[in-house]
């Protein structure tokens, strides 16, 4: 028969948080609030888990009772201390963040790298160890490395997780920062973001030389037509340049020998 664990009371300035717990919403969120109340006239009902580091204590699951405890100004706070491996603290850490009300898909991505950071581990044993698959945990990943203008609106809550993803797949910043427009302003959901990232991705891209002739014949009056180089002869768009009319070509060539 195991034996029962003994919750003991730690003063609460012996307890330290862990970093991968620290919740981003703040101390203005209306659950949180609600828990100081509740802390303030109850106390710490369900102890915090803790794992002893020199004379102080680590919290691996209930970082949210501690700050509320700190802003009750309790003095002690009860605690389970265990002896747990790396790996356990990891999946007890991880169990932590996935029961939490408010959690996002930009906090799960950040708890993933800095656990990759901290473990060393790569994504396909992430996904092991956190019992995922492994697209769940590259597509957390790729959110959190994608163009940033995405990551603003994810983490405003102004589009969704899947929006998102698929706001990444656009081929260039300038692309998916059109459609997060488009995306935030229309309410759409990730199938047409989709659409619209593959309408945009297929786009031709036009080429610097075909962007800078086209550049050039706007700045040619409206009154200039197709005549001939009286440089190399061909018959070509002409911009007149004093008293010698020449095609882009030859005009290269001769500044080029300035």
């Amino acid at each position: 028969m195991k034996e029962k664990e003994q919750v003991i009371e730690i003063p609460i300035t012996k307890v330290k948080e862990a970093k991968m717990l620290k919740r981003k919403e703040g101390y203005e969120d209306q659950d949180f609030i609600e828990l100081v109340a509740s802390v303030k006239n109850m106390g710490i009902i369900e102890p915090l888990i803790v794992v002893k580091e020199a004379d102080k204590y680590q919290v691996v699951a209930g970082m949210r009772r501690l700050m509320a405890g700190t802003v009750a100004n309790l003095l002690t706070v009860p605690c389970l201390v265990r002896k747990m491996t790396k790996e356990q603290k990891v999946k007890v850490r991880w169990m932590e963040n996935e029961n939490r009300k408010n959690i996002d898909a930009m906090e799960r991505a950040q708890f993933i790298r800095e656990l990759m950071e901290e473990m060393g581990w790569n994504q396909g044993e992430v996904a092991k160890k956190l019992q995922k698959s492994e697209g769940y945990i590259s597509q957390h990943l790729k959110v959190l490395y994608g163009y940033k203008n995405v990551r603003d609106l994810l983490e405003k809550k102004e589009i969704s997780f899947s929006v998102a993803r698929e706001l990444n797949r656009a081929k260039n910043e300038e692309i998916s920062e059109r459609l997060c427009e488009f995306a935030r302003g229309n309410n759409a959901g990730d199938k047409q973001v989709r659409l619209w990232v593959a309408n945009e991705n297929s786009k031709k891209e036009m080429k610097k030389e075909e962007l800078e002739e086209m550049r050039e014949e706007a700045e040619i009056s409206s009154g200039n037509i197709m005549e001939l180089c009286e440089i190399c002869g061909e018959g070509k768009n002409i911009n007149e340049i004093r008293w010698v009319k020449m095609c882009r070509s030859c005009r290269s060539i001769i500044q080029k020998g300035k």
